[in-house]
């Protein structure tokens, strides 16, 4: 499932005689678990770089600060190595798509991708805009915060901002896909999984779009017209409160809700959990489609004003810049480790492609008066997947969040009520058994 790595001083190979051990110096040896890194994991050793894929093909200069073009990588990754001695840093992509947990006692380090490991120590999950340095003479831990993301702003009118968005969100959609042989897409019929299907159909490239949700949700059924539309490969899959009271227990043990929230600030678990529904559901679907790969759309929410104009930061009259700065960072504590684990359970990869610093960049440049328009939020993105070839009424479909839109959680309050219970948050906490991580 996951990797963990552990920093010690001490040898381990007797406690744990299946890990690999590779020697830093006289002081220090990493030990991992060999075979279990997922796909876009790297390890750096003392020895040179030993990579468990060849998406970086050179190593950078070895000194006490990490290069900012570290940062600037848009794809997920995760890279540990060592600095000038006695450092060892671990750095992951800007927006956390490779969770990092990390722990310290007196013996060493723990770094792992996995909370459901060997361990019973108290992690902290890394936050992206920031790198962990360990320094192992005097066994501490630092964070130092990467360098901010700069709003590009050289343009000024609608249609300059339309092309260019439109060049760089089909180039992130196609950049995450060529790694793989059999693409499935997350489907709602919403703007923004619309643009990666037309991007995907512009470029000839075979998919199967899946939409999970109760019948006649709106979800199911906006997916069921835009798919006859633009001509492309539907699946639906429908659920009902049989299906999720058989399968709760499962998913909520694969997400790790408890044991994530207590590494972290995140959104409540019924929340998470009702997300997770629909995601397992559709991964499961595309898993027996045998998809290598899943796209989805989440991410313009954030960059482009979906989000309600009376949140309480616009009241505060924070920036907007800020607003959106802490929006795009709250991604990281709110999807991407249940998205992880998700996926890594039915073992094909989710990809984000318009989670991207250079989209996110463009963005923040961009004028509210252009994300919000008539009040039509995030209309110069709905304007760019009509550049693209999405019909208007596509583009300008307004939709709903996942657990609404597909009646997920309208499901999972009658299942409660089912049992006795008034609130979901009650039923859960009591039906759900402990989970064993």
């Amino acid at each position: 499932m996951g990797a963990f790595l552990i920093f010690t001083t001490n040898d381990f190979t007797e406690s744990f005689p299946k890990l690999s051990r590779v020697r830093f110096s006289d002081s220090i040896n990493l030990f991992y678990n060999k075979g279990t890194f997922s796909e876009n994991i790297y390890l750096y050793t003392g020895n040179g770089k030993t990579s468990l894929t060849s998406l970086i093909a050179d190593t950078y200069s070895l000194t006490n600060t990490p290069p900012d073009d570290f940062f600037s990588i848009s794809d997920d990754f995760c890279l540990i190595y060592p600095l000038v001695k006695p450092n060892i840093v671990v750095i992951t992509d800007r927006h956390g798509k490779v969770p990092i947990f990390y722990s310290m006692s007196d013996d060493g380090f723990i770094v792992t991708t996995d909370l459901n490991s060997l361990f019973k120590n108290s992690f902290k999950l890394l936050n992206p805009s920031e790198y962990l340095i360990i320094d192992s003479s005097n066994n501490t831990l630092k964070l130092r915060a990467k360098s901010q993301l700069v709003p590009f702003s050289d343009l000024k009118d609608q249609l300059g901002y339309v092309d260019l968005l439109s060049k760089v969100g089909e180039s992130a959609v196609l950049h995450s896909i060529k790694s793989y042989k059999k693409i499935g897409l997350f489907f709602s019929g919403g703007v923004d999984s619309s643009i990666i299907a037309q991007i995907l159909k512009k470029n000839h490239i075979p998919f199967t779009a899946f939409v999970v949700g109760c019948s006649n949700s709106p979800d199911v059924l906006a997916a069921q017209n835009v798919a006859k539309v633009l001509d492309i490969q539907l699946e639906t899959v429908i659920v009902n409160e049989a299906m999720i009271e058989r399968y709760i227990n499962e998913i909520d043990d694969i997400i790790q809700t408890k044991l994530f929230s207590s590494t972290t600030s995140t959104v409540p678990r019924v929340v998470s959990l009702e997300v997770a529904i629909v995601l397992y559901f559709g991964i499961k679907e595309a898993s027996l489609a045998l998809c290598d790969v899943i796209l989805s759309a989440i991410g313009t929410e954030e960059m482009f004003i979906g989000f309600s104009l009376e949140d309480r930061h616009l009241e505060q009259n924070k920036p907007l810049v800020d607003i959106m700065r802490d929006k795009l960072t709250s991604i990281y504590t709110r999807d991407m480790y249940r998205n992880y684990r998700l996926s890594s359970h039915f073992n094909l990869d989710i990809k984000t492609p318009f989670i991207s610093s250079v989209l996110f960049e463009i963005a923040m440049g961009i004028p509210l008066e252009l994300k919000v328009k008539n009040q039509m939020k995030k209309y110069i993105w709905r304007q760019t997947g009509i550049s693209l070839g999405l019909p208007a009424e596509i583009a300008m479909r307004k939709n709903k969040a996942t657990q609404f839109g597909s009646a997920v959680s309208k499901l999972l309050t009658r299942l409660a009520k089912s049992h006795g219970y008034k609130y979901k948050r009650d039923f859960i906490s009591d039906f759900i058994k402990e989970e064993s991580g």
